[in-house]
């Protein structure tokens, strides 16, 4: 659920969020890893050398947040692997393709409602350093309890955190439900949030 950085945090979410739910635990796999998604994702992207994607919004004369650009930044350090054949780009769709029956299967099996977590690898980050789908505030920071910067090994880049800079800062937990599902995710926000204030 959270990197050990964020243990005290997330032992008292834990114990607050289960006041009438259902905790579900679920372990860490290669299958579902978003690590590895993070990196496949980059993998499309950098297929694209006419960046498609970032065409869209610049030419909607929309502002690039940084979340975006960084992540764009590190799809194009990627650049092509290699010449891509039409049996690579199978491949790769072919891996997409049991991601996602993988979550599926864990959303079902499991009768998911929403997925939480940590709202990053590290107990809080600065506005617009990361990408989390949904979060709520929970808890703060502390210097003394949270001093560690190095952050949770992953494969996307780490925000940044400075225990003494962020001191007081809201921890946060991220909550997911599947693709699509978005009135559902700001429902189940807003219950946990409740929850967590209580």
């Amino acid at each position: 659920m959270a990197p050990s950085r964020t243990a005290r945090t997330r032992r008292r979410r834990c114990s607050r969020a289960a006041e009438g739910h259902i905790l579900v635990p679920l372990t860490n796999s290669p299958i579902t890893s978003t690590s590895s998604a993070y990196t496949k994702a980059l993998e499309f992207f950098s297929l694209d050398p006419s960046n498609t994607a970032i065409q869209h919004i610049l030419d909607d004369g929309e502002p690039m947040i940084t979340t975006v650009a960084q992540a764009h930044a590190h799809a194009q350090s990627m650049g092509p692997l290699r010449q891509t054949s039409i049996l690579d780009l199978a491949a790769m769709n072919v891996h997409r393709a049991k991601y996602q029956n993988a979550w599926g299967k864990l959303w079902s099996e499991n009768q998911l409602d929403v997925l939480i977590g940590p709202g990053a690898q590290h107990t809080a980050t600065k506005l617009d350093t990361y990408y989390p789908a949904c979060i709520a505030p929970y808890s703060a920071t502390s210097k003394e309890l949270d001093p560690d910067a190095t952050g949770y090994p992953a494969t996307a880049p780490d925000p940044p955190y400075d225990p003494v800079e962020f001191d007081g800062a809201s921890c946060t937990i991220q909550i997911v439900t599947p693709r699509l599902h978005d009135e559902e995710c700001l429902r189940a926000a807003h219950i946990i949030d409740e929850v967590l204030k209580g």
